[in-house]
């Protein structure tokens, strides 16, 4: 009988042990979270600091992507868009469309708007060939 209550004594004890753990675990949980958020936050920025540095160096160069600088800040741009799509975070850079030379100019139309795509200015244009009055 007393091996009984005993055991039954070790029983109830791990298993308000348990709920304490449980009850102190969340608020690890949170704080695991809350870093997961300022990692976000501190790529998010960072990102677009880079970005926000090419156009600048971009039209301030005589020499595009020949330039070290365009190309470092171009390569951390789009690097940086890669990393925040892998975890998850939505940008409106389409990363799956544009290549790195490309970059510069998906930034210019992101921006202003401005299509620097050089199709463009003959879509749904009819161009004549040959002789006119014929």
């Amino acid at each position: 009988m007393v091996n009984r209550q005993f055991g039954l004594s070790i029983l109830l004890a791990i298993v308000a042990l348990t709920m304490i753990f449980m009850t102190l675990s969340p608020g690890k949980a949170f704080a695991v979270e809350n870093r997961d958020e300022g990692v976000r936050k501190a790529l998010i920025e960072r990102t677009e600091g880079f970005c926000n540095a090419v156009l600048p160096n971009w039209f301030a160069s005589d020499t595009g992507f020949d330039n070290q600088i365009i190309r470092s800040v171009v390569t951390d741009c789009y690097m940086g868009h890669a990393r925040l799509a892998v975890i998850g975070v939505k940008s409106k850079f389409p990363l799956s469309d544009t290549g790195l030379s490309e970059v510069p100019a998906a930034l210019l139309h992101e921006k202003t708007g401005i299509n620097l795509d050089m199709y463009r200015p003959l879509a749904g244009r009819v161009l004549q060939t040959g002789k006119t009055g014929e």
